[in-house]
Formats: structure tokens, sequence, C-alpha cells
């Protein structure tokens, strides 16, 4: 399956980067202006875009080389690859082709899938009781965030727990899921 981006479309980031990590789990594409500065992956392609010239075609044969060239060259873009190893990312410069460094990372020690549970997640009051969130996934996937309200930190994140155990931080302002992780 390819991954076609057409100069008109109006994904958002966070949908470009959940499809391209659950075809390639051991990588992610990030997103970043002339500054180095990462977009936030709510914002769409065509908000980002400087111009638009062609589809950009993402294939298995693809390098991240050419990936890189392909967004710059047609979006104005500058993107970078990355595998995730000790909870972080780790940026990769690369003739490789994409599927040939998703497997070889699949047998470096400490690297792992990225966590694609965030990307495209939103939390939404309940419609039905104001003291619940729901979370809502890219899939339609939705989780009722039963427990009460954690925290809100000085950084406007807001900490919630559900009834599996999962804690799940929510920036205050965007509602967007920045992190889940689970505890016992």
């Amino acid at each position: 399956m390819d991954l076609v981006l057409l100069p008109e479309n109006d994904i958002t980031l966070s949908d470009i980067q959940y499809s391209f990590t659950k075809k390639y789990p051991y990588i992610m594409i990030h997103f970043f202006n002339d500054n180095d500065v990462k977009y936030d992956a709510n914002k769409s392609l065509f908000e980002i875009a400087k111009y638009r010239n062609e589809a950009v075609i993402v294939t298995k044969d693809s390098t991240i080389d050419e990936i890189q060239y392909l967004y710059f060259e047609n979006f104005g873009i500058n993107i970078k690859i990355a595998g995730f190893r000790d909870d972080e990312a780790v940026f990769i410069d690369s003739e490789y082709t994409l599927e040939e460094i998703d497997s070889q990372l699949r047998d470096i020690e400490g690297f792992k899938p990225y966590p694609i549970y965030n990307v495209g997640l939103r939390a939404i009051p309940d419609p039905n009781n104001k003291e619940k969130m729901i979370v809502k996934h890219l899939d339609g996937e939705e989780v009722i965030i039963d427990e009460s309200l954690l925290k809100t930190d000085a950084n406007n994140v807001i900490i919630l727990r559900d009834k599996d155990g999962f804690v799940y931080a929510i920036n205050a302002l965007t509602m967007e899921v920045i992190d889940r992780k689970k505890f016992d």
C-alpha cells in the first residue's frame, strides 16, 4: 500500500503520521519548519505547505533521502524520519528504503515500535456527563475516562486515568492527547 499525498488534500499531519507508522511500526515521520521547529500535528498539510506542486507518493521502496527531497520540493516542508529508542526519537538520514530501515530497527536492541496510540487522539467532554471525558482515536475508537480529573499542571496539561489503568496527558488548550501510559 502506497501513501499518496495530493497537494490539495486537507489531511492533518497527525493523519499522515498515523498512516505512516501503522505501515512501518518502527519509524515515524516528523514535520519541521525552516527554523527546525516541529509543527503541531493538528495542522493540516494544506496549512503548512509553502507551495503545492505535485503529489508525493511514498512506497516501501522509497528511501528516507527521497522522501525528504519530495516533501521539500513539492510542499516546501522539512521532514525527518525517526526510530524510537529509550522513549526518544532517534532521527535517521539514509539511502535505505523505509522497509529496510523498519526491518533493521526491529533487530537492534532498544528500538521498539513507535507508540502510535497518542497520534491522532483527541479528548472531548462527554456530552452525557460533563464530569467525564471521551478520548477519540482516528479509527473511531472511543475510550470514556470515567475517573475524575487527576490534575492540571502549570503547563496546561490535564492528567486523566481511565478504568483500565491508562493515564492520559492532554494539552488543555488543544485537547490533543500528548501521551498515554499504562500503570498497574
